[in-house]
């Protein structure tokens, strides 16, 4: 059974991953791939969050799943923990790869 969440963290939530989405867009923009500042932002920021909002599902999936699969062999809060750890490692490569092949395609 799902949890419920309260309202506010649902909102906290979905400013901070706007938040977090705006910041690594930017950064990813000035340092990582300065050269794709010749390329207007109207076309890269879309596609940047709906790379990273994919990212977010897959995360969320992964950490749901792994967590119930892990909780009666090693209990809680490992499960929640481990589940997490593989989840950013598969969504970072998810984000860097998805957005080198089509965000950053060609730099």
């Amino acid at each position: 059974m799902w949890p419920q969440a309260n309202g506010n963290v649902l909102v906290a939530n979905v400013f901070s991953v706007g938040a977090a989405i705006l910041s690594n867009f930017t950064w990813n923009r000035l340092w990582t791939y300065p050269e794709s500042r010749t390329r207007k932002k109207r076309q890269q920021l879309p596609q940047f969050t709906l790379v990273n909002l994919a990212g977010l599902i897959i995360n969320t999936l992964i950490v749901v799943a792994l967590d119930a699969l892990l909780v009666p062999y090693v209990g809680e809060p490992w499960s929640y923990n481990i589940a997490k750890a593989v989840a950013i490692g598969v969504v970072l490569l998810w984000n860097f790869g998805v957005n080198r092949l089509w965000t950053y395609r060609g730099l």
